[in-house]
């Protein structure tokens, strides 16, 4: 299993390290500035205080979502988009970049109903386990289990003409089968390292602006560095994906 996931890891370098004058304008645009924006301009999500309840969370919460709540929504579809975009360079037959995009663009709702049916469950799970002790020790390696088997549905939905939302979440089920725990090792390491490493740096920002340090451009460039673990991990999964996808749909 470990040669395994190496040799996938090995070959989506390979492929950043050639197509990465490409790469880089395509995920940066479309994954990098949404983040990058909402992070730079707009205020950060409430946070528990020591000791509140879920109630009084969910109380402060409410204001922030419904006048930014809509922003981080449009960044994530935005980079949602950037990642199918990136894959999309890679689905037979292997187009040039505005073509690519274009695809993209057009397949685009497909790949978000998928993820939108995956999310939802997930999320509930996630919603239920986090009040109960003990519980998301559980639930939350079944969530990244799920999101790994089905985290080839963008390809999928790519290279396979006349895919729909649900076929393709049922073939990138199929397609994992025998493999899912390696791939979820794999997926979940991405995953969890940019977001643990993003949120270093939000941590950062937050204590700057806390102490009055408040300085815009050191900001500016931790708010740079912690999009910038966000995108990198983005790619990452987008390379993995296509990697993972010429292997197992031969």
């Amino acid at each position: 299993m470990t040669r395994d996931l190496a040799g996938v890891l090995g070959q989506a370098g390979t492929l950043w390290r050639r197509d990465r004058a490409i790469l880089l304008p395509v995920s940066g645009l479309f994954v990098f500035l949404p983040q990058y924006a909402v992070l730079l301009l707009i205020p950060a999500m409430p946070q528990t205080a020591a000791g509140a309840s879920m109630e009084a969370w969910g109380q402060a919460l409410e204001p922030w979502l419904a006048r930014y709540g809509g922003w981080y929504v449009l960044a994530t579809v935005i980079a949602q988009f950037g990642a199918l975009a990136s894959v999309s360079l890679y689905a037979p037959p292997v187009p040039a970049a505005g073509a690519a995009i274009a695809r993209a663009l057009r397949l685009f709702p497909r790949a978000l109903l998928a993820s939108i049916l995956v999310a939802l469950p997930c999320g509930a799970a996630a919603m239920i386990a986090l009040p109960i002790p003990l519980a998301p020790l559980v639930v939350f390696p079944l969530i990244v289990y799920a999101l790994a088997r089905t985290a080839l549905a963008g390809p999928v939905i790519l290279g396979e003409t006349g895919t729909g939302a649900v076929a393709a979440i049922a073939r990138s089920w199929a397609l994992t089968r025998g493999r899912g725990l390696g791939i979820a090792l794999l997926v979940g390491a991405i995953m969890i390292g940019g977001q643990a490493l993003g949120a270093i740096f939000v941590s950062i920002d937050r204590g700057l602006r806390a102490a009055g340090a408040a300085n815009p451009i050191a900001l500016a460039l931790v708010d740079a560095l912690a999009a910038g673990a966000v995108w990198a991990a983005a790619l990452a999964l987008a390379l993995v994906q296509v990697v993972l996808y010429r292997r197992l749909a031969r």
